[in-house]
C-alpha cells in the first residue's frame, strides 16, 4: 500500500491509498466542516472498524461498510446521550439500547431508526412500557408499574 495526503475540495485524506489513489487501507479523512472519521476504508469508503467524531458533539465508534454506519456500533453525545447497538445502512437497526441523559432508556428492536418490535422503555420515575413499538410508537399494552431502580454509585 502507498501512504498519500489527498486534498478535496471537502477536506483532507491521509494513509493508505490503492493503485487507483482511492483511500484503501487505514486512514483519517478531516472533513471541512469540521467532521473526522479515522479507520479503516475500501476503494474510497468507509469500510471495516472506525471513528467518526462530528463537530456536533456526536462520536459514532464500531462498523462501517459502504460508507456508512453497518454492524455493532456506540454513538455517544458530549452531554451523555448513548446508543449501543446494532445498525444498517447508516441507521440504528436490529437489537440496541439507547440512554438517555434525563435516565430514560429504551432498550429493544430498532428498525430505519426507530422503535420497532419488542422493547422497554424506562421512565427515570420507574414507570415502564414494555411490548410492541411500530416506527418509534408504543402500541402494546402499557404498564404504569412502577418499578425501584437502584442508584448509581
Amino acid at each position: 500500500m502507498i501512504i498519500k495526503k489527498l486534498r478535496t475540495m471537502i477536506g483532507t485524506y491521509n494513509g493508505q491509498v490503492n493503485k487507483n489513489n482511492k483511500p484503501h487501507g487505514k486512514g483519517t479523512y478531516t472533513h471541512a466542516n469540521g467532521d473526522k472519521y479515522k479507520g479503516e476504508y475500501k476503494n474510497g469508503k468507509r469500510n471495516g472498524q472506525g471513528i467518526l467524531i462530528y463537530r456536533s458533539g456526536w462520536k459514532y465508534t464500531g462498523e462501517f461498510r459502504n460508507d456508512k454506519q453497518h454492524g455493532q456500533g456506540t454513538l455517544i453525545h458530549r452531554v451523555g446521550t448513548k446508543y449501543i447497538g446494532e445498525y444498517k445502512n447508516g441507521l440504528m437497526n436490529g437489537k440496541g439500547t439507547l440512554i438517555f441523559t434525563s435516565g430514560d432508556n429504551y432498550s429493544g428492536e430498532w428498525k430505519k431508526g426507530y422503535y420497532h418490535g419488542q422493547g422497554t422503555f424506562t421512565y427515570m420515575d420507574g414507570k415502564v412500557e414494555k411490548g410492541t413499538w411500530k416506527n418509534g410508537d408504543f402500541v402494546g399494552k402499557k404498564m404504569n408499574k412502577k418499578i425501584k431502580l437502584q442508584k448509581r454509585q
